[in-house]
This record gives C-alpha cells, structure tokens and sequence, in this order.
C-alpha cells in the first residue's frame, strides 16, 4: 500500500505526488527512531527503565534531540530525580503555535509511559539496523 508521506519526511526528497511502499516507510520510521534511540542513548546518564528511555525517545521524536538535550527533563532525569522529570512532559503540551496531541499530552503519551517505568531498570538497548536502499 503506498504512502503519501513519510517519517520526518523533511529529510528524504519528498515531492507532491511521490509514494512510497508501506516497507520503504517502516525502513524510513526505523532509521529515525534508532537515531533518537542513539541521541537518548548518549544524553542519559542515569540508569533507566525501558519504558523510561521509550518516552525520551518518543519525546526526542517528537519535539527534537536538541530539545530534549537543553531540557530540564533530562536534567532532572540524570540527577535521578524522577518524578520530577515525569512533570517535565506537561511543559511540552503546546509547541510554539499550535498544540500537540488532542489529548492535552504529547503524541507519545510521554509523561504516562515514563512514569509507568518509574520501578525498574534497563540496559542500553538497541535498535535492529536497517539500510536505506
């Protein structure tokens, strides 16, 4: 089934009428998260479970890697102090001029995922790799 658009399809030539395959998106989806996955992977020095490091990714996906890197989130998060980063996630409600999510959270559910988390621990993780062609 072909797709009219892509995962930050900002990066990848995109033209009005250009499809791609179902596959070539899920190619496209994997190489942009596992390159979140590896930013979150490099920021956080804490310990953190995998629902935890789920969300920072899901939220360096959706507002930037950058963001999350000057961000009180991840301050709080490598200082270990959890529930406070968890409130973090409310400040992201609305992104410059229009609101993300219509649920009033992040697309990711950001803020339920990590503190979901809040228990346990993970090891470094990684995604399977994949080529674009």
């Amino acid at each position: 089934m072909p797709a009219t658009s892509a995962p930050s399809a900002s990066r990848y030539p995109v033209y009005e009428g250009k499809t791609i395959t179902e596959a070539q998106t899920t190619t496209l989806l994997l190489v942009d998260v596992q390159s979140f996955q590896n930013s979150v992977n490099s920021l956080v020095t804490r310990t953190v479970t995998q629902n935890m490091s789920d969300a920072l990714v899901s939220f360096a996906y959706n507002v930037g890697a950058g963001t999350l890197a000057a961000s009180d989130l991840l301050a709080h998060v490598n200082a270990g102090s959890f529930s406070a980063a968890a409130g973090q996630f409310d400040l992201y409600i609305n992104l410059g001029w229009h609101r993300l999510g219509g649920t009033g959270q992040l697309p990711c559910g950001g803020k339920a995922l990590f503190l979901n988390g809040a228990g346990g621990t993970r090891e470094r993780w990684t995604l399977p790799t994949v080529r674009l062609m």
